[in-house]
């Protein structure tokens, strides 16, 4: 089985074209992310930085440096050059003076290398490592990774013995759609608000605090299992079962009504799954009008109540002090003025959400001709542009 993610030459050269339209060598540095603000995921990918063969690697002298080759391993990857993704990411896997997390990260890129290659034991081999040095290790957020490799990961990860809940992992759930008003925003359903509201939580969590985010298609299986939420109500003894089973010692989920076409309420919790107490149980009511700062204010909002929760929760169960807080406060201050610029921005998230309910139903091919709607709309967004890449092979393949 491929999983969906294998890359012969006609793709590759598919690839090559694309990024021609789409994505500039300098978009994707270091400093990319999906808003443009500061991340160390995509560097600039300037050819080979693998050892040739014969050359005598020295040790990687710092964690930044292992971070960087790390990160570039899986740059190479995504623009479909698997051998010196596999070298760059075995250059930092193999050097036991590295960082774990620079480890762990490499050990990703292997597992995507493998998959595409079609090497399934390397890929498994790949992946029990990963687990093994940290066994909280999760490919997150969703955004970097092709979906089928999630089922790649808990069917490996499920015939292990079953890990313990973890203080930096969440998971987030649905929000329904409660709506009195329900015509349209220009072309756009309100529906569209679901998947749209619950990408932009996880993705921004993610970039603001470095949670570690369980993937959707995971949560919702539980959620569905252990009945967790049943006609609204929240079981305490499901949730944590539910907790275990996810790895994660909150859970979030919620509802959002268009009131009138101005205004949106939204309901959110914050559940402690290891108890199954409400940490946050928060109404909030803002207005829309299609305006990027309105749509960000209720984001933030969203996020800080999060991240909030889960300091208290490191509290509660005696872990190190957290403060993901002050790094969602910091990075919606980073990132505020330059979303102010993209007048799209807001109208942006529709399309999102429509690519995210494609990607949901597993039509591949629809959800990659939404992404790219987003990216025309949007053209800073670099969310969409790395879905893109993601998507292509897979839709060609």
């Amino acid at each position: 089985m491929r999983y969906g993610i294998e890359k012969p030459r006609r793709v590759a050269r598919g690839i090559a074209a694309l990024l021609i339209v789409f994505v500039s060598v300098t978009a994707l540095s270091c400093s990319s992310s999906r808003r443009g603000g500061a991340s160390a995921v995509e560097p600039v990918r300037h050819g080979s930085i693998a050892p040739s063969a014969g050359e005598i690697v020295p040790a990687l002298a710092t964690g930044a440096e292992a971070m960087r080759l790390a990160a570039a391993s899986y740059s190479e990857w995504l623009y479909a050059d698997y051998d010196n993704a596999e070298k760059t990411a075995l250059r930092v896997a193999s050097d036991d003076g590295a960082a774990k997390s620079a480890r762990v990260e490499a050990q990703k890129t292997l597992v995507l290398v493998f998959l595409s290659k079609g090497d399934e034991d390397a890929a498994r081999a790949a992946l029990e490592k990963m687990l093994d040095l940290d066994p909280t290790a999760r490919f997150s957020p969703e955004g970097k990774y092709p979906p089928k490799v999630y089922d790649f990961f808990h069917e490996v990860k499920d015939a292990l013995p079953e890990g313990t809940m973890d203080i930096n992992t969440i998971a987030v759930g649905d929000f329904e759609n409660n709506s009195v008003y329900t015509k349209k925003y220009k072309d756009y359903d309100f529906d569209l608000f679901r998947p749209a509201l619950v990408h932009s939580i996880i993705t921004d969590l993610s970039e603001a605090t470095g949670l570690k985010i369980v993937d959707r298609q995971r949560t919702e299986k539980i959620i569905e299992e252990t009945k967790l939420i049943d006609t609204g109500m929240l079981d305490p003894e499901q949730a944590v079962r539910a907790g275990k089973l996810l790895g994660a010692h909150c859970f979030v989920f919620g509802q959002y009504m268009i009131l009138d076409k101005k205004k949106v309420r939204i309901d959110m919790r914050v559940v402690h799954t290891a108890t199954g107490e409400i940490i946050v149980a928060k109404q909030i009511t803002g207005e829309f009008r299609g305006k990027p700062e309105k749509f960000l204010e209720i984001e933030k909002e969203l996020v800080m109540l999060i991240a909030g929760a889960v300091d208290q929760v490191a509290g509660k169960v005696g872990e190190k002090k957290t403060d993901y807080s002050a790094a969602a406060d910091a990075h919606f201050a980073a990132i505020g003025k330059e979303i102010d610029s993209r007048e799209n921005y807001a109208e942006a998230h529709f399309l999102i959400g429509r690519a995210v309910e494609h990607e949901e139903n597993m039509n591949y091919k629809a959800a990659l001709a939404s992404w790219k709607d987003v990216l025309k709309m949007d053209p800073e967004n670099e969310d969409a542009r790395r879905r893109i890449l993601v998507l292509t092979p897979i839709v060609a393949g």
